[in-house]
């Protein structure tokens, strides 16, 4: 999962982004996710580690094409030190296995992607968020 995230940072900041990162930990005692969430706001002011890790969370679970909107997806990325081809998450379905309902509990910075059949023109359910938690939803 830590690979797959930092696969998502490149792509969405760039390799200055991980030269900062190691920039901070050669001069700070300070943990991954705190360097992490420092590099993101000096890259991006409003950007946070927070912010970052659901958008990543939400491209990997709902499977977001590499043409997704700004802040998600895996796109390609160029500059003058890197080239790296876009990546599908498509391409994992055949190993993603989906609950049919959620779990009694979730762990901080845990996810579950629920996959709900279409069934017409509209849809209605009721989903109960803790308070702490996101609840994202993609609609295709």
């Amino acid at each position: 999962m830590a690979g797959t995230f930092a696969c998502y940072l490149l792509r969405q900041h760039g390799t200055a982004f991980f030269e900062d990162i190691l920039g901070r930990a050669q001069q700070a005692d300070s943990d991954s996710q705190v360097l992490v969430d420092q590099a993101l706001r000096a890259s991006t002011p409003s950007s946070t580690f927070g912010h970052a890790f659901r958008r990543f969370v939400v491209t990997a679970s709902a499977l977001l094409p590499p043409d997704a909107p700004g802040g998600y997806g895996f796109p390609a990325w160029h500059d003058a030190q890197i080239s790296l081809v876009q990546i599908n998450p498509v391409d994992w379905a055949w190993g993603r296995k989906v609950p049919p309902q959620l779990p009694q509990e979730i762990a901080s910075y845990g996810s579950v992607p629920l996959v709900r059949a279409s069934n017409g023109s509209s849809y209605s359910e009721v989903i109960r968020v803790p308070a702490g938690a996101t609840l994202s939803v993609v609609i295709r």
